[in-house]
Formats: C-alpha cells, structure tokens, sequence
C-alpha cells in the first residue's frame, strides 16, 4: 500500500472517529422511522428533480440503498453512534456517480478510493425501529455481451487504478492468501497463458464450477483449505479469482451490484471497452459490459474500518469510537430472506425515467 493511500485513508478514519463521537451527543433527535409511503415520495421527488439536471438518457441510473435496524427483535443492539453504508462508486471504464440523497439526511459523505459511503447517526439508546434510505443517481450503460479484441490489452488504464488493481496477496495480506502454500504456484497453473480476459475466464470457470450450497463458511475462515478441497462458497471464490489474477499480473476487482441475481462478479480492464464482469454464480455467461449499478470495488489497497468485511459485502453496520482509538461494529445488517436476522440493508436499482414515475 502506497503512503498516499495510507495518510489519505487515515484522515478518513479520524473524520469518521470524530462522526461517531459527534452522533452519539445528538442522536437522540433522530426522527421517527420512515414508511413506504415516504420512501417511495422520497425516490420519486428526488429522480424529477435529477431528471431536470441530468435529463433522461437510457445509461442513468437509481441506486437505492434502503438500511432497517427494527425494534421487534431480543436481538436489537443498544447503542449510540453512527450507521455508514457504501451507496456507489466512481470507476472510470465502469460508472460515473453523479449525485446522492438520503432520508433522513446524511451528516457525512465520505469517499474511500472511489467508493462513496454515506453516515447517518444511530440512535439506540431506546429500542426503536430506525431507517435509512440512500439514493445514489450513476451513469452506466446496460447490461449487454461484447465480443473481445483480437488481442486485448490495459494500456490504457489509468496509473492510480492500474495500481490498486494489481496489488498481490503478499502486498495485501487479503484473507491471509499470503500464507496459502503454493497459492502463487496454482493461481498461474490455473490461470494458464494469456490474453489476461482468458486468465481471468479460465479463474472464474474453474472456482464457479466448484460453488456449492453446502459450502457454509468455515467458522476459522480457512481460504486456503477451502481452496486446496474445493469446498467453495461464492464469496470465497470471488476472492481467489480476484486475488489469483492479480498473482499473474492480470488487473482485477471484486464488485458488488444492485442486482439480487449477481451478488458476486469480478472484472478486469480492456482497451476501448472499459471494466468487463464475469459473475461468479455463473460462469458460462461470459463477459458482459454494464448492467445494475455497482455499490463497491473491492479490495481497497488501504483499510477501511467502518466497512462490513473491507466492502467484500456491500451492507451497512453501526459503529461507534473506541476508548483508546479506532471504531467498533455494534450491529451489522445482510440482506433481506439471507437468514433470520434483526437487521437489513435492501439494494435494488430502477432506471431515472421509472424512479421518476
């Protein structure tokens, strides 16, 4: 990781330390939950009023970003400090954010090597349901197949990108990768000879085909057993692809969308395309371009504190300041039906035209 990562990101986590302080003095004026009715009022009001800015071009697109913590639950955590969710990112080759909203409004938006994250305060001094609403406006083309160059290639990525994209397990220490025996070994014999977008499809084939729905994680969090057996959830083998790549010095992120159908997609850059996904879930799809807005790019070649597992998972959670320094998760969400669970964070996306309606 690079010095200028570091102090940047460190003024991000002295900004959000003192967030945290900041909304437990004054969350307890929090305004009452918001209904359905609101929030639909709520994306309608706010896509006219982006439409009058922006127009209404086919590639515009609502990202909405909707955090429940719910009071019905033993499970509900009591607490004061500040909720922080990751509503869009800013990649060029992939998408443009243009403008966010939120209800109630945000007090802090903060930005984190191209992921816009938003911070509300959490005020659960009393049990009470609390929610969130993040509206995020992207430019990003529809989702459609492209057929690759002859010879594709990443001259043309830019510097900064290029290299967080190509940051190794070693450098990272991501999921421990770097003590996996022989990952570098198996990452180039599985990845085979280039063009790099075949390096990565040969990746994504060969960890897609071993997802299983009994692949439940490993409570030690062992990636390099559940490599070496194959007993893959999809979360464990966007890593390996993401990470495996990189070993070849190909250009990866992992990225999270809007879509409930591809929760787990993986990119790499070529040359008068842009960022080309592949999902993990599957594999024999193929390259597409564009598609459902995306939420994170993971990994960040600095650390992020106020993130659920480093932005691998897109969802919000509540923070507060530790005595001596850093930030602490009190209550984290997941996705609505995942399992039973006291709280959610639901993403869905709609075109500016149909937000607007």
């Amino acid at each position: 990781m690079s010095a200028l990562s570091s102090s940047r990101l460190g003024l991000v986590w002295t900004a959000v330390a003192i967030l945290a302080v900041v909304m437990a003095r004054v969350g307890a004026r929090q305004t009452p939950a918001l209904g359905d009715d609101d929030v639909a009022a709520f994306i309608r009001d706010t896509a006219r009023a982006w439409q009058v800015r922006h127009g209404a071009g086919a590639d515009l697109q609502v990202a909405v970003i909707d955090v429940s913590y719910r009071a019905d639950s033993d499970l509900f955590a009591k607490g004061e400090g500040v909720v922080v969710t990751p509503v869009g990112i800013d990649l060029a080759g992939a998408q443009e954010l243009l403008e966010v909203a939120a209800r109630p409004p945000f007090v802090r938006r903060i930005p984190a090597e191209g992921i816009t994250t938003l911070a509300w305060a959490y005020a659960g001094r009393l049990r009470r349901p609390m929610r969130f609403v993040a509206l995020a406006l992207v430019r990003r083309p529809q989702r459609r197949e492209v057929e690759l160059p002859a010879r594709p290639g990443f001259e043309s990525l830019a510097r900064v990108d290029r290299f967080d994209a190509l940051l190794r397990a070693t450098q990272k220490e991501e999921h421990r990768l770097e003590a996996c025996a022989d990952f570098s070994k198996w990452a180039r014999e599985t990845a085979g000879a280039p063009p790099h977008t075949e390096q990565l499809a040969r990746l994504v084939r060969h960890l897609g085909q071993r997802v299983g729905a009994s692949s439940a994680d490993d409570p030690r969090d062992d990636i390099c057993e559940a490599a070496r057996t194959g007993r893959l959830n999809a979360h464990r083998a966007q890593v390996l692809a993401v990470m495996a790549a990189r070993e070849v010095g190909v250009p990866a992120f992992g990225f999270a969308s809007t879509s409930s159908e591809e929760r787990h997609l993986v990119g790499t850059f070529v040359d008068g395309l842009g960022w080309l996904l592949l999902d993990v879930e599957a594999p024999d799809k193929g390259y597409a371009l564009g598609g459902a807005p995306l939420l994170t790019k993971v990994p960040l070649a600095g650390p992020f504190e106020a993130a659920d597992h480093g932005f691998w998972y897109p969802d919000a959670g509540a923070y507060s300041n530790q005595r001596y320094g850093g930030l602490q998760s009190f209550s984290s969400t997941g996705p609505p039906g995942d399992e039973p669970r006291t709280d959610t964070t639901a993403v869905r996306s709609l075109s500016l035209e149909e937000a607007a309606r």
